[in-house]
């Protein structure tokens, strides 16, 4: 007798999970459902990152003096619903300039919008090589990006995401 309690009660409770579970997955199609668009959007984007300009140690190895910067990642697209889409990756090596603002990262891509709750999410990755043969890298860097955060380059034509990578943690790979 004690064991059918048990398991009655272990049905009650899987019963609810799932009633909950639905209930949730309701709440998300409404939200996305309220937040639609009448006209579907698909800009061609291209990623910048800016480059940083920080010391990788102490008071040595400043970034923008490497012999060569690399940076890898990858660009994915998730709708409203949390459903995962157009998976990118990208890798790009530079000789840095001091003083320069952005890179261009990967290739342009295109992404369809058709909601508020549509983003992308944007993961960059950096490895600094030095003549002297030290090697940094970075953590990964992530950032999600709605479409009301793509910018236009009015002298470019370009429209784009910029990865604004703030003072980095480096560790020594070499």
């Amino acid at each position: 007798m004690q064991h059918r309690k048990q398991f009655f009660f272990i049905i009650i409770i899987l019963v609810a999970a799932l009633l909950i579970s639905c209930e949730v997955n309701q709440d998300d199609k409404e939200i996305c459902e309220q937040s639609k668009w009448d006209e579907i959007k698909e800009p061609t984007i291209i990623l910048r990152v800016t480059q940083p300009d920080d010391y990788c140690t102490g008071n040595t190895h400043k970034v923008d003096s490497a012999e060569y910067l690399k940076f890898t990642g990858s660009i994915q697209k998730y709708y409203c619903d949390d459903t995962p889409s157009g998976l990118f990756d990208y890798s790009k090596t530079i000789s840095p300039v001091a003083g320069t603002n952005y890179v261009h990262v990967g290739a342009q891509y295109r992404y369809k919008f058709a909601n508020d709750k549509d983003r992308l999410l944007f993961k960059c990755k950096l490895k600094a090589y030095f003549n002297d043969g030290n090697i940094y890298e970075t953590l990964v860097v992530e950032r999600l990006f709605y479409y009301n955060d793509i910018k236009f380059d009015a002298n470019t034509f370009e429209q784009y995401i910029l990865l604004v990578i703030p003072d980095l943690n480096w560790y020594s790979s070499s």
